[in-house]
Order: structure tokens, then C-alpha cells, then sequence
């Protein structure tokens, strides 16, 4: 599969997000989890509540992972090199 925008595969494309700072990747999923939330009213407008249900559920575990590398980065912080 490919991605439009993006030379790589998808595993390039998470060792790339992963390789970036953690404040980053912890932006990165709140954009996904905004995204999901979007794409969740829209199926439920569209009658199609399972659906909307997934992408909720999928949208609070892109918040969680969202939290948790915000939690990773402030540990980390003091040790970083500015960049």
C-alpha cells in the first residue's frame, strides 16, 4: 500500500514517525484522534452507529497514545539535546 505524499511503505512511515522527538509524535496523535472523531460524526450522520462507535473508541486510544509519549517526552526532556 501506498501513501500519497510519501515515497515509503508503512513501515518506513512509523519507524519515521517514531523517529521523531516525542512531543512530536504526541501532536501527531492528537491530529489522529481529532481526524477519527471527525470521521465518527460523519458515520453517525450517516446512520452508521457501529461504525461511529469504532472510531470513537479508536479515537480515545489515539488520545491515549497521545498522553502517554506527552508523559515520555517530559521525562525525557532534561536529557535532550536542543534541537
Amino acid at each position: 500500500m501506498s501513501i500519497e505524499k510519501y515515497k515509503g511503505n508503512l513501515k518506513e512511515l512509523s519507524r519515521d514517525i517514531h523517529g521523531m522527538r516525542y512531543d512530536a509524535v504526541a501532536e501527531l496523535y492528537g491530529h489522529i484522534a481529532d481526524e477519527l472523531r471527525r470521521q465518527a460524526v460523519g458515520d453517525a450522520e450517516r446512520g452508521r452507529a457501529k461504525l461511529a462507535g469504532l472510531l470513537l473508541q479508536a479515537a480515545g486510544r489515539a488520545e491515549d497514545q497521545q498522553l502517554l509519549f506527552q508523559r515520555i517526552y517530559m521525562l525525557c526532556e532534561p536529557y535532550m539535546r536542543d534541537e
